[in-house]
């Protein structure tokens, strides 16, 4: 599984396909993050509501679309390029060549997302604010303060993940990044515009990005709802990734693909 990872891992960087995914966080958080300070009176802008207000931007939407494009494109490209032939012919696995995908695309936009968003707390930090928080410091304290921005983006991260991760499931069964982000986004649009009963929204990995950035703004952190988010992302993503390899192991190469 190791090798099959650093395999993944070259032809990722070698592909060039980490190009789109940088460039696309980074103008989605920067744009977000100068919309936000020149919309509003510098002088009542702080660089914790900054950020929360990046997050709130781009959590429900634009990370997630970037996520599904990035590790469906993993897959589909393999039947793009009609190298699918040879992936399954090596000595490695079905099992293996799957998660070694998923885990060099996790790593690769792991990377990617936490590059631009800390160059982007950077960049806030820079512009002329008017203070860190609107919370008297006496009550929070600077080091807790980026702690929650690092929350934030490492709970942000696991749920892009295992948004990534249902895309990974879908473009292995349709083989098509077109369709797969039709079905992804349209999901995605049906839970934000459709409501939803409150025990789906407990139990679903859909919007969870919402559940982070807000619960990282309260002067008390609901912890424990957080972690159970967190969790739930992880079960979800596990599940996606276990019914990929089911998938991949009966899967039949047809002529032609």
């Amino acid at each position: 599984m190791i090798e099959v990872m650093k395999i993944e891992l070259y032809k990722i960087i070698k592909s060039k396909q980490y190009i789109f995914l940088v460039v696309s966080l980074f103008l989605f958080i920067i744009v977000a993050l100068l919309f936000m300070f020149y919309n509003r009176d510098p002088n009542e802008i702080n660089l914790f509501s900054l950020i929360y207000q990046v997050f709130a931007f781009n959590s429900d939407i634009f990370f997630p679309t970037v996520s599904i494009a990035f590790f469906s494109s993993i897959i589909t490209k393999e039947f793009q390029d009609k190298t699918i032939k040879m992936v399954i012919g090596s000595v490695y696995t079905r099992q293996n060549i799957i998660i070694g995908k998923f885990l060099a695309s996790s790593i690769v936009f792991s990377v990617a997302f936490l590059i631009t968003v800390l160059t982007a707390f950077f960049i806030a930090y820079l512009l002329p604010i008017s203070s860190i928080i609107y919370i008297d410091y006496e009550q929070l304290g600077t080091l807790n303060v980026f702690g929650r921005m690092m929350l934030i983006t490492l709970s942000t991260l696991v749920f892009l993940i295992s948004f990534g991760s249902f895309a990974f499931l879908v473009a292995l069964i349709v083989r098509n990044q077109g369709l797969t982000m039709l079905i992804a986004i349209g999901l995605l649009m049906f839970y934000i515009l459709i409501p939803s009963p409150d025990w789906l929204t407990d139990y679903i990995f859909i919007g969870k990005g919402v559940m982070f950035y807000t619960a990282f703004s309260f002067l008390e952190i609901p912890y424990l709802e957080a972690i159970k988010t967190v969790l739930v992302c992880i079960l979800y993503l596990l599940t996606f990734i276990i019914c990929s390899t089911i998938f991949f192991n009966r899967f039949e190469l047809k002529d032609g693909s």
